[in-house]
C-alpha cells in the first residue's frame, strides 16, 4: 500500500484487499485493465482537441488584434479598418469553423 501512495495515480482490483482499494487512487470494478487504457486513450484525445482549438482561436484573435492594431495606426485618416460590427461577426464566422 504505500507504493500505491507513491504513485502519481494507484490502481487497484476490485478483487483486492482492502487495504490496497483504501491506498488506491483508482479503483477498477470490473477488474480489466483495459478499461484503464481505453479511458487513457479518450482523455488524450480530449487534450489533443481542446489544445487544437485553444491555439487556433488564440492565433485567429492574436491575428485580427494585429492586423486591427497595424491597420488603424497605418490609415492615413487613423480610422479603424472594422467596426465594432464587423469585428463581431468576424468572430462569429471564426468561432463557427473551429466548432
Amino acid at each position: 500500500s504505500d507504493l500505491l501512495k507513491l504513485a502519481n495515480v494507484g490502481f487497484a482490483m476490485q478483487i483486492g484487499t482492502d487495504i490496497a482499494k483504501g491506498a488506491a487512487d483508482m479503483i477498477l470494478i470490473d477488474n480489466n485493465f483495459a478499461s484503464v487504457v481505453n479511458a487513457i486513450k479518450w482523455g488524450r484525445a480530449v487534450n489533443d482537441s481542446v489544445r487544437k482549438f485553444l491555439q487556433y482561436q488564440l492565433s485567429i484573435n492574436v491575428g485580427g488584434v494585429v492586423l486591427t492594431f497595424v491597420a488603424s495606426l497605418a490609415s492615413p485618416t487613423s480610422k479603424e479598418p472594422f467596426t465594432a460590427v464587423q469585428l463581431l461577426w468576424l468572430n462569429l464566422i471564426m468561432d463557427t469553423m473551429a466548432a
